[in-house]
């Protein structure tokens, strides 16, 4: 009975996420072109390796400001990251980087990217090499807006320092 509920489960998911699109649904698909803009908020992860524990932090606000090159492919400037408050400090880490996003269908997207890694306590900032991926779910959308939950890693890699940061988001696209 229970794995019966996993296949359904699954079946749901898979046509929600790659659905069969007919001629008529083809027409209605949202209109990506030019100029995009992303603002997102949520809840994260940060764990600093330096440190004995992972704390749960704000995930954004995260940014993006790009344009589309195809209908499914835009490149954009993206900020991704997290603030978590520890016993005696409050960090921010997180990345700034030029980043892809690709449309696997309407209601999906993928993207990545390298760019400058961060960390800030207090008066003391370091940078490095920073990694940014993300999945996006949509789940409006009205013409060119875009309302959808997100998963991002951003990974912040400096000496001594190594920093994870992942963060469960919601936020609005401007397609």
């Amino acid at each position: 009975m229970a794995s019966r509920a996993v296949v359904i489960a699954l079946a749901v998911l898979t046509l929600g996420i790659f659905p069969v699109q007919t001629s008529a649904q083809a027409e209605a698909s949202p209109d990506r072109g030019g100029f995009t803009m992303l603002l997102a908020l949520g809840v994260g992860r940060q764990n600093d390796l330096a440190l004995p524990e992972a704390k749960t932090a704000l995930a954004g606000l995260n940014l993006g400001l790009g344009a589309f090159l195809t209908d499914d492919l835009a490149l954009w400037f993206r900020a991704s990251g997290t603030t978590a408050d520890y016993d005696v400090f409050q960090q921010t880490s997180g990345v700034g980087a030029p980043v892809l996003q690709y449309w696997v269908n309407d209601k999906f997207n993928i993207e990545g990217g390298v760019g400058v890694g961060f960390w800030t306590i207090e008066d003391t900032n370091e940078a490095g090499l920073g990694v940014m991926a993300g999945l996006g779910f949509v789940i409006f959308n009205s013409g060119r807006h875009n309302l959808q939950i997100g998963v991002e890693y951003a990974g912040a890699f400096m000496e001594p320092e190594t920093i994870h940061n992942m963060g469960l988001t919601f936020g609005w696209q401007l397609l």
